[in-house]
């Protein structure tokens, strides 16, 4: 049974960045996490949710109703949050499977097995199509239980999870990451990040085929989780960049918007106008050095923009 530890955080006095001139950004939470990612908006609740991966791992839920936020730690590796059709419950993407918990009861359900036969892996990122359907990555995982980190090679698949089976799409993946579809189903957008690349994939509602080069810009560093506003753009988060990329449907660079954190590694459209980009970040692996020229490193930015955002999937159980 996981720990539930209920705390109101302090929102930080506002330390703000001039981005293009018309945007801002501040952290929402000041939470020092070693290493955030998969944040969501739920509307419904009108909240916010996020994982810290990691041994133990952390879900966190941020409610905007009251300012609370909840943080419930797990002795399983836990790497991506997903909202399902059932209200009260969401899903886990882990190292032991995926699993379902119940966040009003703290239960915690087994779902399903994931690569039973490679327990070196673990999964990754995750995204759902229009149908419900959970598509995620699965990887070598690269931390020890004393969240040490470990050497990796591509062994990582990418899957659908459809009628309860689990339908391999793409293999001999090394860090697989920004699991999106095109407003028009039409395209897929998968990003591996040890290859500092990301791609775009035909998608005809239930295989992805044609993998194409969508975007391999050479920076510093490398493609994280991801986000579409309703133009069409995909916002990048990018992993030792300092930074979002916003690239254009055609793969060409439109932006670029800098975060007071080395590692940015996930992001997602939030508010009741859906105009804010939420931001997690990270402090894994960082030297001493850059922790105190990146003293905000951790903590979840949140960036008001003049973008409207698209809304995420639910996973629909039974």
């Amino acid at each position: 049974m996981p720990s539930a530890i209920i705390t109101r955080i302090k929102k930080a006095p506002p330390l703000l960045f001039e981005i293009d001139k018309i945007m801002n950004i501040e952290p929402l939470i000041e939470a020092k996490m070693g290493l955030g990612e998969s944040i969501i908006w739920d509307k419904k609740r009108r909240e916010l949710l996020w994982v810290d991966v990691g041994y133990p791992s952390a879900l966190y839920r941020h409610q905007f109703v009251d300012g609370t936020t909840i943080k419930v730690e797990f002795d399983f590796l836990l790497s991506a949050v997903v909202l399902t059709n059932r209200p009260d419950v969401v899903m886990l993407l882990t190292d032991a499977g995926l699993k379902l918990f119940n966040i009003m009861t703290e239960e915690v359900e087994h779902f399903l097995d994931v690569e039973p036969n490679q327990p070196t892996n673990r999964c990754n990122d995750c995204g759902v199509d229009s149908m419900g359907r959970l598509w995620f990555g699965t990887m070598e995982n690269n931390m020890s239980r004393d969240n040490s980190g470990r050497s990796i090679g591509k062994k990582g698949s990418l899957y659908c999870l459809s009628d309860g089976e689990l339908v391999r799409q793409d293999s001999g993946l090394g860090i697989p990451n920004t699991l999106l579809w095109s407003a028009d189903d039409l395209t897929f957008y998968g990003a591996d990040s040890m290859e500092a690349t990301m791609y775009s994939y035909s998608y005809d509602g239930q295989t992805i085929t044609d993998k194409t080069l969508f975007s391999d810009i050479k920076t510093n560093g490398v493609p994280d989780g991801s986000t579409l506003d309703s133009e069409g753009k995909l916002w990048n988060c990018r992993w030792g960049d300092s930074a979002v990329f916003v690239f254009n449907p055609d793969g060409t660079l439109s932006r670029k918007i800098s975060i007071p954190a080395l590692q940015v590694t996930s992001c997602t459209f939030g508010g009741d106008d859906m105009k804010t980009l939420f931001i997690t970040t990270a402090r894994y692996a960082m030297s001493e050095e850059e922790k105190q020229q990146y003293p905000l490193a951790g903590s979840v930015f949140q960036l008001k923009t003049e973008t409207i955002g698209t809304t995420r999937n639910r996973v629909r159980i039974i």
